[in-house]
């Protein structure tokens, strides 16, 4: 246990005193001094003890003592002045100065809470002012994807009467120049329409609101269903276009499987642009991984080939000189989890090739997006389709009557609904934004109806931004496909949902 330093003092104080009068005693005893007279020696010694004592601790212990409790009090938070005694020496300088430093402390924090205080009062002001500006930019951002999507819903279905229109006139009698007129309107019209597309997925992409749709499809019903859509632009250039699938590579797999076909279209689509002579092969197989597999296709052309220098700029979509699309086939593998590479040495051909990865599919999965193919004229009830856009309806039904489908028409959903009282119909084709009564409140108000529970409805809309395809499933619809539409597209669409109504 630590003494104080007067205590200390104090002891040794006793113990000089007790020597002096242990000496005098023994003096006193040899002499043979008479016993009252030590006794007196004795108290007076006592005296003198604690006369030092009192002294010392006046002098000394409670200076330090007051020093003590100031130096605790600093530490504890407290930046109070210490009282100081007055003593004269070197403790009274010691608490002077600490009281100078406690001072200096006070104004140091007084400054420093004033800072703080300006720094907070700054602080909410640029809060604020962030605030304001990521209201505004909130506001900018929601106008902005209300004008895309307007645009995109005028461009798409501008896009979808022209094409349609275009695929309808090619399929009638034409001289060797008209047909000729129309292949180069089609062509320049789909490349428009790609190029939309495209823009389109990367604004969302870059806004983070794309989303991928995973299902379990056939793989290489998909792989040679993707190859068929190019086969014909393959051939007017004398180009072989083959599939080549490794056995190993599994009959099924988990993907979204319009971004999957997206992907490989438009891979093909540069692959015999840019090949005059030659072949175009799309080479599929597959590398193990952790979990399931990872596809591989490798689209390999002998075409013109690309400058090593321009080779990394091609997936960059603010300096692609080939456009959007492969800048947007990169971000959209990049989203399945993959990687999209090139290989190319001039004259000599390119090779893409793109990773995507699939769990492993258990054989009991069904699976869709296999072909289905449809035995000449469909015996079926007609297909309804409700659509305003007078150029529209012309091309949908066009497109179903030459594939042997009964089509009517209603122009509204309303006029939809009355139809239904009156007539059967195995499936309905249904526009979204049409007056009088829309898609998604006609979809709604069918599905009340327990008559119409099992009617497959198909959406068919310009509507192509990220959600409308949940907001249509969520409806009550079955089914969903985008405009400007394509033939194939929509008789598959149309003959898978004709299917599984007749087999449920």
């Amino acid at each position: 246990m630590h003494r104080s330093l007067a205590t200390k003092f104090f002891l040794f104080t006793a113990a000089l005193l007790f020597w002096v009068v242990l000496t005098l005693l023994l003096f006193v005893l040899k002499e043979h001094v008479e016993w009252h007279k030590w006794a007196a020696i004795g108290a007076l010694v006592i005296l003198v003890a604690a006369f030092v004592s009192r002294f010392t601790i006046s002098l000394l212990a409670r200076p330090l003592t007051l020093l003590e409790r100031g130096i605790q009090s600093v530490a504890e938070g407290r930046l109070e002045p210490i009282q100081v005694s007055r003593t004269g020496d070197e403790i009274e300088s010691l608490g002077e100065g600490f009281n100078k430093m406690i001072a200096k402390l006070i104004l140091t924090q007084n400054e420093v809470r004033r800072q703080q205080d300006g720094l907070s009062g700054m602080v909410r002001q640029r809060t604020g002012e962030l605030e304001r500006e990521m209201e505004k930019t909130r506001a900018a951002s929601q106008a902005r994807g209300e004008l895309v999507a307007g645009l995109s819903h005028q461009l798409r279905t501008a896009m979808n009467g022209l094409l349609g229109m275009i695929e309808l006139a090619r399929q009638s009698p034409l001289t060797a120049e008209q047909h000729d007129h129309l292949e180069s309107a089609c062509k320049s019209a789909r490349e428009l329409q790609s190029t939309l597309d495209s823009l389109l997925d990367l604004s969302e992409i870059e806004a983070g609101k794309i989303a991928l749709s995973h299902s379990v499809f056939d793989t290489r019903a998909l792989l040679e269903e993707t190859l068929e859509a190019h086969r014909t632009a393959a051939a007017a250039k004398g180009i072989a276009l083959t599939l080549d699938v490794a056995p190993d590579v599994p009959a099924r797999m988990r993907a979204d499987t319009r971004r999957l076909r997206q992907i490989l279209n438009r891979l093909l689509a540069n692959a015999v642009k840019f090949t005059g002579k030659g072949w175009v092969k799309l080479r599929v197989g597959r590398e193990p991984a952790r979990e399931g597999f990872v596809l591989v296709a490798e689209v390999i052309d002998t075409g013109i080939g690309i400058a090593a220098a321009r080779q990394p700029g091609l997936f960059d979509a603010s300096a692609s000189e080939a456009g959007l699309g492969l800048p947007l086939s990169k971000r959209l593998v990049e989203l399945h989890g993959g990687e999209l590479t090139v290989q190319s040495q001039i004259s000599v051909g390119t090779t893409f090739r793109c990773t995507i990865p699939s769990p492993s599919i258990p054989e009991e999965v069904h699976f869709t997006g296999q072909l289905l193919a449809a035995a000449g004229a469909v015996e079926a009830p007609p297909i309804l389709v409700v659509e305003d856009n007078l150029v529209n309806q012309k091309v949908v039904t066009g497109m179903l009557r030459n594939r042997g489908y009964q089509v009517e028409i209603a122009n509204h959903g309303r006029e939809a609904l009355e139809k239904l009282e009156t007539q059967t119909y195995g499936l309905i084709l249904m526009d979204i934004q049409m007056p009088v009564l829309d898609g998604f409140e006609a979809t709604r108000l069918i599905r009340l109806d327990p008559r119409f529970e099992n009617i497959p409805i198909v959406a068919m809309t310009a509507l192509a931004m990220h959600g409308d395809r949940d907001r249509c499933l969520a409806a009550g619809m079955d089914g969903y496909v985008s405009k400007p539409l394509n033939t194939s597209t929509l008789l598959r669409v149309v003959e898978q949902r004709l299917v599984h109504s007749n087999h449920s």
